[in-house]
């Protein structure tokens, strides 16, 4: 068990004011001791902020003197340690508190434990989406299940410190990582993720109940232990290992989908073949796609193209350059096809994958031409809206095509197929996805001026019926009535 050996009746100084730091803060926060913080010191001549948690940076030739009677911990890098312990010994100060990797680890896992003494809200539902980046995916829909029809449940959301905050007044927003996020929930019954979890919730209190509905479906790419290259294996090995300790139920949208939570995943706990909330959008009569245009000053006889790619692993924090040599779809090539083929005027919308987008200096409008719509936080309500949708082998694709029937298309655009089958790998080869594709622009126009409506939908209908869709537009209604059943009779799922 990790343990900081500290007199709290003297002053603490932290060295540091990075990603240790902010760990040992926490930390204090939780034991309710962080006001004996006197001082962040960084080294002489280093950019630092003139505060940080509310407490005063400075540099050490200020007070080197002073902070020698005070108890010191070095919270950086252990790469970087060394260094520091030599700028200390040259001041006189040679009794340190130094913090390791597995220190830092230990401090995680006590936060669990130091939250033992918050006793847990029957009523309150803590989600976590996409680490913090909105209120989006599956638990979007869940929740607004559970605001419209049960009115008594206190709901905590986790966002990252920049995003938009998009959230229902009915639902609290929280930093994510700070003493508050620990707070919030391990005091919750219920937490409810779509992705991988939080590494540093590596714990959860015997009454509490969670739910993963992750967040892709189709037989697209391999994720888990199936992803062909990884440059994290061990992180996500520990990833997925965290979602088998830890979730009690994970929700189904395709047989698919049950295939990768047992296989890939290696998940071995309570499944249900409830559908993805997310998806209930496409059955339901709703305003979204009004809503959308009205946002986007689009007029109503205009049609929607939405060209939307998904990650790569090799453009995460690449050049805008070399984003672009994979993004390299032709928009007005593409709209003068598609007016070609179904008449009408067509505005052309493009959504890069957020990790991407957020790691690299894209800018806005970087095509000259059509919306960037990267940053609106639902890409459910984005799909509504389109008409067509042009992606790779996104798991939008499952989504999208739920609404074919509606006159919906979808077209693949397969520019770097190699390269992303080299990198992650595929349940499905690409070349037999059952949709209209093209590997440069000019293929692609050609297939969209000329596929076969009646061979799509019977391509469609049976790739639907191969992988087992579960999506009927009650999925959410199935959850949350699971979550409340959890909060009200907690002794049924072992949680009394």
């Amino acid at each position: 068990m990790a343990e900081l050996k500290l007199d709290e009746n003297r002053d603490l100084v932290i060295y540091g004011a990075g990603y240790y730091a902010e760990k040992v803060f926490e930390y204090l926060s939780l034991r309710g001791v962080w006001e004996i913080v006197r001082y962040v010191v960084v080294s002489d001549g280093e950019p630092h902020a003139s505060v940080f948690h509310k407490v005063k940076v400075v540099e050490l030739s200020e007070v080197s003197k002073e902070i020698s009677k005070h108890q010191i911990i070095i919270a950086i890098s252990p790469k970087h340690s060394d260094d520091v312990l030599d700028n200390l010994e040259k001041v006189g100060i040679t009794d340190c508190i130094r913090l390791t990797p597995e220190f830092i680890e230990g401090l995680i896992e006590e936060y669990g434990r130091l939250c033992e003494r918050f006793p847990v809200q029957r009523n309150k539902i803590f989600f976590d989406v996409f680490n913090g980046s909105g209120y989006t995916c599956n638990c979007k829909y869940i929740a607004e299940r559970i605001i419209n029809i049960y009115g008594d449940c206190e709901m905590v959301w986790d966002l990252v410190e920049n995003v938009e905050n998009s959230l229902p007044n009915k639902i609290k927003a929280v930093i994510r990582d700070t003493p508050e996020y620990y707070y919030e929930l391990y005091t919750s019954s219920v937490a409810v993720f779509n992705a991988t979890i939080n590494p540093n919730i590596q714990y959860k209190k015997r009454e509490q109940y969670f739910v993963n509905t992750w967040h892709g479906i189709g037989p697209f790419k391999k994720v888990g232990k199936d992803v062909n290259k990884h440059n994290h294996e061990d992180y996500v090995s520990k990833a997925y290992q965290r979602i088998r300790d830890l979730v009690d139920l994970m929700t189904a949208a395709s047989d698919h989908c049950i295939d990768v939570y047992r296989n890939s995943i290696g998940y071995q706990g309570e499944i249900q073949k409830w559908g993805y909330p997310r998806n209930d959008v496409f059955f339901n009569d709703n305003s979204v796609r009004d809503d959308i245009r009205r946002k986007y000053g689009i007029e109503k006889d205009k049609r929607i193209v939405l060209y939307a790619p998904t990650y790569r692993y090799d453009l995460q924090g690449a050049e805008a350059c070399d984003v672009m040599r994979v993004y390299n779809l032709e928009p007005r090539s593409v709209v003068d096809s598609l007016e070609k083929r179904y008449g009408g005027e067509f505005i052309f919308l493009y959504r890069f994958h957020h990790i991407i987008y957020k790691s690299t200096n894209v800018d806005r409008n970087i095509y000259g031409y059509g919306i960037d719509v990267t940053t609106h936080p639902d890409m459910q309500e984005l799909l509504v809206a389109a008409d067509v949708l042009i992606t790779d082998w996104s798991s939008s694709i499952w989504d999208f095509s739920l609404a074919r029937r509606k006159g919906k298309r979808v077209f693949l655009y397969h520019n770097d197929v190699e390269r992303a089958n080299e990198l992650n790998g595929f349940y499905l080869p690409p070349e037999e996805l059952p949709f209209p594709k093209g590997h440069t622009t000019e293929e692609l126009c050609r297939v969209i001026e000329t596929y076969d409506e009646e061979q799509y939908m019977k391509d469609a209908d049976g790739f639907f019926a191969k992988y087992g869709s579960y999506d009927d537009g009650h999925a959410s209604e199935r959850v949350a009535e699971r979550i409340m059943d959890v909060i009200h009779h907690p002794e049924k799922y072992g949680k009394a």
